[in-house]
């Protein structure tokens, strides 16, 4: 009887529905069949709680890397043996993203894909506002200047990002607040940082950005904002490498005057997981597809599907020479960007953080008494870490 293993993955790790045909060698090889569940990232998370709690489900599952601390804080991923880990290879992977697959020091999720947010921006427009690219995307204090230079030659929308709650949001504005040299927790993962001044202060920056988003563009979610790009509507755009600028409703002016940049300051940089779940009963199988699934022939093979970015330094720095300018900013931001820690406590931070974003857009847009931005980002950024430092979390 032919053996069988349960994997999920998330849909945008899976473009067209490809992954199954990749996995036919692995399946060949092994005299097994891959099951494959496609879960969306809005909606993962509690599908992978249920996982956890209930002890059924996949054999192996891709991850967010901010996700782990908490799946083994509920005892429910196997970690990896030291002879497992030597075989994955751990010095071919980009090390700042290796070291989110380890809690501790034991090793729970294998590096998979990496991902990152860029500056997209209309190169007729700034050019016509006598804007340099070059210099407008290398600080944010840079950004601000040419957004008002645009804002000021007529442009109705210089600027359009997410402004819906959004862990996107989150992982734009993270640029800001490390470039300002602030950060989000301390180094041990216990301590809320992201009230203190340099922290304060990056997110001031960001959110002053406001004055150059249009009514009309205020309360987008992701896909939207990209949309108003795409369709001519805004000169610049803070989004991830899934814009699409070459989908049949992407405006043609667009397709052919788009360019791209690494965010100013300190980009993010996100990374997907694979992990073996401890209910698995075929855990040495459920090993080797995850050896399979993060090798360097896979990779080599795979990590082409638009938006993913291999996690291994030979493939990503053979990408610096590629045309594609997504692709071109992406590896720069990649190469020089910060991940999430990988802390209990951050769980808990994100989604509070990413709530809070959402009101303080909302205060920004309503602002019927003309409240300065900076004290309205400082009364919810402070108010917020007050309440999560009280015991139980503020929950």
């Amino acid at each position: 009887m032919t053996k069988k293993l349960e994997l999920t993955v998330m849909d945008g790790t899976n473009p067209g529905g490809v992954l199954a045909d990749y996995l036919r060698e692995f399946e060949a090889r092994h005299d097994v069949k891959v099951n494959l569940t496609i879960l969306a990232w809005e909606t993962a998370w509690t599908d992978i709680v249920k996982y956890a709690l209930y002890g059924r489900g996949p054999d192996v599952s891709e991850i967010g890397s901010t996700w782990l601390a908490r799946l083994v804080g509920m005892n429910a991923l196997r970690p990896f043996t030291d002879s497992e880990s030597t075989a994955f290879e751990p010095e071919a992977f980009l090390p700042q993203l290796w070291e989110n697959g380890l809690y501790g020091h034991t090793l729970y999720g294998i590096l998979w894909f990496a991902d990152t947010r860029l500056i997209f921006y209309r190169s007729d427009i700034l050019k016509k506002a006598h804007v340099d690219p070059a210099r407008a995307f290398s600080s944010a204090q840079e950004l601000e200047v040419a957004l008002e230079a645009l804002k000021q030659a007529g442009v109705d929308t210089p600027w359009v990002i997410p402004t819906d709650r959004t862990l996107n949001n989150l992982h734009i504005v993270a640029a800001w607040v490390w470039g300002a040299g602030g950060d989000f927790l301390s180094t041990d993962g216990k301590e809320i940082l992201f009230d203190q001044p340099k922290s304060l202060s990056g997110f001031c920056d960001y959110f002053r950005l406001g004055r150059f988003i249009s009514a009309r563009s205020m309360g987008l979610s992701d896909n939207l904002a990209n949309r108003r790009f795409r369709q001519d509507k805004a000169a610049v755009l803070a989004s991830g490498p899934w814009v699409q600028l070459n989908a049949s409703e992407a405006v043609k002016v667009v397709r052919d005057n788009y360019d791209t940049a690494p965010l100013p300051g300190v980009p993010f940089v996100g990374s997907s997981h694979m992990v073996v779940w401890k209910h698995s009963s075929q855990a040495e199988l459920a090993c080797r597809l995850v050896e399979f699934l993060t090798s360097a022939s896979f990779q080599s093979a795979f990590y082409h599907v638009p938006s993913l970015y291999p996690s291994r330094n030979a493939f990503l720095q053979g990408e610096g020479s590629q045309p594609d300018p997504i692709r071109r900013a992406s590896v720069e931001s990649i190469s020089r960007g910060r991940t999430f820690p990988v802390a209990t406590l951050w769980g808990l931070v994100e989604d509070r953080l990413s709530l809070e974003m959402g009101k303080i857009w909302s205060d920004i847009a309503a602002n019927a008494h003309h409240e300065a931005i900076e004290a309205i980002v400082t009364r919810r950024i402070k108010t917020l870490a007050d309440r999560l430092r009280l015991p139980g979390g503020g929950i």
